[in-house]
């Protein structure tokens, strides 16, 4: 299975769903509401942190990072499914 199917296989959330969700979720949660594989999601966000790779294919919503984690921000993704 690619990791294009695997994406589409998880049930995207509702933007009322996602208007429940905590202030920050995992790079995978968030892929999920993006509906893309969190392979992809991770890929994007390192290139993007090391300046490397196509600047105009960057992680849709803001990231940051705590310790080892990468965390994404609700309300970005929100702004993102509002638009």
């Amino acid at each position: 299975m690619t990791a294009a199917k695997e994406a589409s296989d998880e049930k995207r959330p509702t933007l009322e769903e996602l208007k429940a969700w905590p202030a920050n979720v995992s790079v995978d949660q968030a892929a999920t509401a993006l509906g893309i594989s969190p392979s992809h999601a991770y890929a994007l966000i390192n290139d993007e942190e090391n300046g490397c790779g196509d600047p105009k294919r960057k992680f849709p919503a803001k990231f940051y990072r705590a310790g080892e984690s990468i965390r994404v921000v609700t309300a970005s993704i929100i702004d993102l499914m509002s638009a």
